[in-house]
């Protein structure tokens, strides 16, 4: 019933126009790293099932399964780029370490502003766990034992999924076992932005309303939450991703949600998710023991 896709296809594939890198230092060496890494990964045969979750060319998910796959925690990942850019193949190149895990590797892509402004993103995300949960046993996995990540802008879709229990009638945060935000930006809220910021662009380019930024910002919405978080940021990550980061782990903390903290040593908003090239990466092994101490949610 379904195939696999040829490596090739991971990298060029006539359904997705080329995007403009967003603007921010180093990611065109990002993005190229990111698409070598996961050519590299295909062409050693590690190649995903590309199916699609909705009606738009841009809801795709790209499966990896290990092989005899039955009964095991799933884990979804969203690809960064501002919410502007980003591909599929972006993701590729986790897929053995976390297969090594044992588990279900389900990458995720989405609409991007501006022709899709935000909550566009998050509401493809929230159709792709939908889509996940209804359909990943097909492949091998527990659809009770899903946990959730993503770098960057997909870090701030996957933190709000965890968070918000007003995205569905029965929104993925009722079944998240756990959340694992890469370089997040957790607080869209910005006075002042300074022209040609990163800051500015949000507003610009991604909000549908400038009063939206307080939805989009993960740490709004960290009350009651239980469900445990896993993030990581660069010591040398933009400011804004310090800055952000720092106040949604105070909110945890005083919160007493259960969550851990790991500072990339010298690390750039861009290693944090290409040090993941490394299957024996720790990241994976803190993965890995989240997903051994879970127990499945009641369906």
């Amino acid at each position: 019933m379904y195939s696999s896709i040829k490596a090739y296809e991971l990298i060029v594939p006539e359904q997705f126009a080329p995007q403009a890198i967003a603007g921010s230092p180093g990611a065109d060496a990002y993005a190229r790293d990111c698409s070598e890494a996961s050519l590299a990964t295909a062409k050693a045969g590690v190649t995903p099932i590309r199916l699609a979750y909705g009606l738009d060319p841009a809801h795709r998910i790209d499966i990896f399964s290990p092989p005899d796959s039955k009964g095991l925690p799933v884990f979804m990942f969203l690809h960064g780029g501002a919410w502007t850019a980003g591909y599929l193949w972006w993701l590729t190149f986790m897929a053995p370490g976390v297969m090594a895990m044992p588990a279900v590797f389900v990458a995720v892509t989405y609409r991007l502003a501006p022709n899709h402004r935000f909550p566009a993103q998050l509401d493809d995300a929230v159709l792709a766990f939908q889509w996940v949960r209804a359909h990943i046993a097909e492949f091998g996995g527990d659809r009770e034992r899903i946990f959730v990540g993503g770098h960057s802008a997909g870090a701030q879709i996957s933190a709000l999924l965890t968070l918000r229990g007003d995205l569905a009638e029965d929104p993925p945060s009722a079944h998240i076992r756990a959340c694992f935000p890469i370089s997040c930006p957790c607080n869209l809220q910005y006075s002042n932005p300074a022209p040609g910021s990163g800051e500015e662009r949000t507003y610009k380019n991604v909000l549908a309303r400038p009063e939206d930024d307080r939805l989009a910002s993960p740490v709004e919405f960290v009350q009651g939450c239980r469900t445990p978080f896993h993030v990581v940021w660069g010591e040398k990550d933009f400011d804004r991703i310090v800055r952000t980061n720092g106040e949604f782990t105070a909110a945890l903390e005083k919160e007493g949600t259960p969550h851990t903290v790991h500072v990339l040593a010298e690390g750039s908003h861009f290693d944090t998710h290409l040090m993941l090239r490394q299957p024996d990466h720790p990241w994976y092994a803190r993965l890995a023991r989240a997903m051994s101490a879970s127990t499945a949610k009641a369906g």
